[in-house]
């Protein structure tokens, strides 16, 4: 079992990349920038020594340094290295910041190619150049892992080791233990998940690092990789976005409020969802007629990133736009449970304006969402209703993070069973194992 060490917060997808090691295919580990892919290449590489792997076996390079920079310019004297190194052993090669690499997924391609006795484990902040190109030319030679912020169960192991537990385990909590858990989503909603600022405990310090993310990821991503130079029209996109969470994207009305092309536009939002900043949500439909097709929705990835670009950092309860901070956290809590099972993640909206914030498909199987900020007491939404008639689904859920004494309406055919953000994991777990 997996334990927190004094430097290290266990991660989740730990365990999938150890498994990994033994496969033949590239591993790819993807995210955005401070999400923890070089600690995650850190652990493996403890992972391999603690399996008494040769020290001789394991090559390990961040293209961030110069010197480790230049080998990766020229792919034939890199393959020679390897032959070179691989006489004895089988190689073990860990690449930080792989994108770097000249033409990287050419070159990358070769190196495997060559059929060396090696396993290549890559990551890269901005590796989505990478990932499109491998993905082209690369079927079954690789595998993607993409690297989130902290979890909320990351989060808590950050912490309180037994609450984590408490939590992991899906165990009903004594009243102060849910009370704990409450206060920290609070604060996880805030300041977000990235590692550095979970573990920095001065408010102050945590909205630094987060306003140094940002000017890293503009300055490196945007404006060093993907060569976009009108940062200041790039930011001002972000922010409108930030402030907009969850409603939905109109290309047209953002051009005329940043004065940039429509087109511009595209191509900035496709920018941001490739940096792994911004996900973009479509629309469920069955009717073109009756219900929105196109336009989309756009939820922020971490919301520390999103109340940095707004700089608002008030406490959950103050808010003015808490309605919208726990909609977007909710729906991170479905992005990091969409792996396993394959969740798909939908909104439903008419054009008479009904709407249901999320619904998760999972095969044939539809379950409706409805995020409510307050919620006093136990009243099936009138949209759910609908939705439920239209879809014939016989259960939905309420998240909030004020659940009522009595949290479920068995009322008629429809089941609705209010959840904290943090439960929601468990409980689509129950409802998708139930035929």
């Amino acid at each position: 079992m997996l334990h927190n060490t004094p430097s290290y917060v266990k991660r989740d997808i730990l365990y999938g990349l150890i498994a990994h090691l033994t496969q033949p295919e590239m591993t790819l580990i993807t995210g955005s920038r401070q999400v923890g892919k070089t600690v995650l290449l850190d652990m493996l590489h403890k992972e391999l020594q603690k399996q008494d792997k040769p020290q001789v076996s394991i090559l390990r390079y961040n293209l961030d340094l110069e010197a480790d920079w230049h080998l990766f310019q020229d792919q034939t004297a890199f393959i020679a290295l390897l032959k070179e190194r691989s006489q004895q052993h089988f190689l073990y090669v860990l690449i930080d910041e792989a994108q770097k690499a000249k033409e990287a997924a050419r070159f990358f391609k070769g190196v495997y190619d060559s059929q060396l006795p090696v396993k290549l484990i890559l990551t890269g902040s901005a590796s989505f150049e990478l990932k499109a190109k491998l993905k082209e030319s690369m079927a079954g030679r690789k595998r993607i892992f993409h690297v989130h912020p902290f979890s909320f169960l990351e989060y808590v192991r950050a912490h309180d080791e037994v609450l984590a537990q408490l939590l992991e385990r899906g165990a009903a909590p004594s009243p102060h233990s849910l009370q704990m858990l409450i206060e920290h989503y609070k604060q996880y909603m805030v300041y977000g998940g990235y590692p550095r600022v979970v573990l920095e405990k001065s408010p102050t310090a945590k909205l630094a690092l987060l306003q140094e993310i940002y000017s890293s990821y503009i300055n490196n991503d945007i404006v060093g990789f993907l060569n976009i130079r009108r940062k200041k029209d790039f930011g001002k996109l972000a922010k409108l976005l930030a402030a907009q969470t969850g409603q939905l994207v109109n290309i047209q009305e953002l051009s005329n409020s940043v004065r940039i092309s429509a087109k511009t536009v595209q191509k900035y939002l496709e920018a941001l969802e490739d940096t792994f900043i911004i996900t973009y949500v479509s629309p469920l439909y069955r009717n073109a007629r009756q219900e929105v097709v196109k336009a989309g929705k756009v939820y922020f990835n971490d919301l520390g990133f999103r109340h940095a670009l707004l700089g608002t950092f008030e406490s959950f309860d103050e808010r003015v736009d808490k309605g919208s901070v726990l909609e977007n956290a909710v729906f991170q809590e479905l992005l990091q449970s969409a792996d396993q099972p394959p969740l798909k993640i939908q909104f439903w909206r008419t054009l008479a304006k009904t709407e249901i914030d999320f619904v998760v498909t999972s095969g044939t199987k539809l379950i409706p969402i409805e995020v409510k900020a307050q919620l006093s007491r136990m009243n099936i939404p009138r949209a759910l209703q609908e939705f439920a008639k239209k879809f014939g689904v016989r259960e939905a859920l309420l998240a909030t993070m004020h659940k009522p004494q009595n949290p479920f309406d068995t009322r008629g055919a429809l089941h609705v069973g209010a959840v904290y953000p943090f439960e929601l994991h468990t409980q689509l777990d129950l409802m998708l194992s139930r035929p």
